[in-house]
């Protein structure tokens, strides 16, 4: 197996080689956290490198949910010709443009001076460097299924902004349950 020979995924989609660009948090968005001049400069030029697959770095699908001041968000259409014109920039040498869209749960930093909901009221526990995230309000039902609403809208306008795939980033400690906190059974476990 060549790392030069595509990659035909199961839903059909078409790798064209085995080498992929993975996710970072570039943090270099605009004043209105919409894709900069900067960055799609930066994704052409990975475009021009020829990885078959390319993945964003986050994409906050909530503004009140931010993990750095540089951060993009895509939460409804205003502007979505900047989205377009990333997707555009990271697919013009055949490569696959899959957003990562994102939530940080619990893992949101307190000197951003937003609120941290998670589906339990667990601090995250990352050692010393845990008392740079605040412990989160537990998510009421409603909080979860808007969460899971601005999923699907952030991944509805990626793919009318010309991206080919979406990546949900929500890892345990972030968004989902903890487990070991009395809503684990329901909220832990992937839904589909």
């Amino acid at each position: 197996m060549s790392l030069f020979f595509p990659l035909t995924l199961p839903c059909g989609a078409v790798i064209p080689n085995r080498i992929a660009k993975a996710a970072m948090e570039e943090n270099m968005a605009d004043d209105d956290h919409a894709p900069s001049a900067e960055l799609l400069r930066l994704y052409q030029a990975w475009a021009e490198g020829e990885a078959g697959l390319i993945v964003t770095g986050n994409v906050m699908v909530d503004a009140r949910a931010m993990t750095g001041p540089g951060g993009v968000v895509l939460e409804d259409d205003r502007h979505l010709d900047r989205f377009r014109a990333w997707a555009e920039a990271a697919r013009s040498r055949g490569a696959q443009a899959w957003m990562q869209i994102n939530h940080p749960g619990r893992q949101m930093p307190a000197g951003l001076d937003q609120e941290t909901l998670a589906p339990s009221a667990i601090a995250l526990d990352l050692g010393a460097l845990s008392k740079q995230f605040a412990v989160p309000r537990e998510m009421t039902e409603a909080d979860i299924a808007e969460v899971e609403r601005r999923f699907v809208t952030t991944a509805i306008l990626a793919e009318r902004a010309g991206f080919t795939g979406v990546q949900i980033r929500t890892v345990r400690r972030q968004l989902r349950g903890a487990g070991d906190d009395g809503r684990g059974a329901r909220w832990a476990q992937p839904r589909t």
